[in-house]
Formats: C-alpha cells, sequence, structure tokens
C-alpha cells in the first residue's frame, strides 16, 4: 500500500511540475509569421484581418477556441518571433461574463493545475499559470494569465517568458526616461 502510494505521489507531482508550456494552438513559441499564417489559416472560417494586421502583430477572425466563438485571437512578434497569442472571448448572448471566466478557468486547471491569483493591481479578476521556460536558466517563466478586461470581455493570454524580455526592457527604458 505504502509503494502505491508513493508511487501514485511521484505521478501525480511529475504531470504537474513535469507540465510544459512551449507554444499555443500547436505554434511553437519563437515561430515565424510565415509558420503562424499557415496554421491558423488551415483553421476553418479563420482569415487574417489585414486592416489590423503589420510586421509585429498578426490578427485573425472567424476562429474558434476551445468551442467558442472568439471576437479575435492575436499573435505578437519581435524580429518575426512569435511570443504572446491573445485570444478574446465574448460571453454568449444567455451567458454571464463571470460564468464563461468560470468554466475557462475550470478547463485550464484540468489541462493544467490550480492557478493562482494574478499578482497585477490592474487585473483584479486575473489568473496565472506559471511554466518554467525551458530555453533559460534564469528562473524565468512562460505564463498563461485569464482576465475579464473592462468591456466584459474573456482575455486570455499565453505568452513566453524569454522571448517577451527585450520588449518589457524597451518599455521599461521607455517608461524611466520620462523622469
Amino acid at each position: 500500500m505504502t509503494k502505491f502510494l508513493l508511487f501514485a505521489a511521484l505521478l501525480i507531482s511529475t504531470n504537474i511540475f513535469g507540465q510544459k508550456l512551449d507554444g499555443f494552438l500547436d505554434i511553437k513559441f519563437g515561430s515565424s509569421i510565415d509558420v503562424v499564417k499557415k496554421v491558423m489559416l488551415a483553421r476553418p472560417g479563420c482569415f487574417i484581418n489585414e486592416k489590423r494586421s503589420d510586421s509585429s502583430y498578426l490578427f485573425f477572425d472567424g476562429v474558434s477556441f476551445g468551442g467558442r466563438e472568439t471576437l479575435f485571437i492575436s499573435f505578437k512578434f519581435l524580429k518575426n518571433n512569435f511570443h504572446t497569442a491573445t485570444v478574446f472571448i465574448r460571453p454568449a448572448f444567455e451567458q454571464k461574463t463571470s460564468d464563461l471566466y468560470i468554466d475557462v478557468k475550470a478547463e485550464l486547471e484540468t489541462k493544467y493545475f490550480k492557478s493562482k491569483k494574478n499578482p497585477s493591481p490592474n487585473k483584479p479578476f486575473g489568473l496565472l499559470w506559471d511554466f518554467k521556460n525551458t530555453n533559460s536558466k534564469a528562473d524565468i517563466y512562460n505564463t498563461i494569465s485569464l482576465d475579464i478586461t473592462e468591456a466584459m470581455n474573456i482575455e486570455l493570454i499565453y505568452q513566453d517568458g524569454v522571448l517577451v524580455l527585450p520588449i518589457l526592457k524597451a518599455q521599461k527604458a521607455k517608461n524611466n526616461s520620462d523622469y
């Protein structure tokens, strides 16, 4: 019995702590714009929103995610490397935003593990899932965040912690230059 419990505990901890996040919708972080276009346009009904897209941002309309129609899905790039995907889901007419949020949270926790509260003060409903970035020896994490926007939509963000670092550093330098 003791061996069984030890094995079960080991199996559970391996599944929880061994999980990784290395992309979104079978698109690896670091993929090029062309790879993202190819994979996304193979999805039924999906098309590029040319008016909103540019060399560092791709917007896709007409695409579903997790069995739900989205407002859009966006991909951000730095030097042609995909680093962040954002999914915006509007609740169905008969569904409340809070119910949709709870449903998406439960689905993510079933696939990954229990989330933790997002420490960001500007994301009051935010939840966060951290995954050790396997491309870094430093303590850097890839993340999934879930939030309710001011417009009462669900925002789901998948992000590579290493690839987004130059953007965060540049933003911090720009902000600090104001002082």
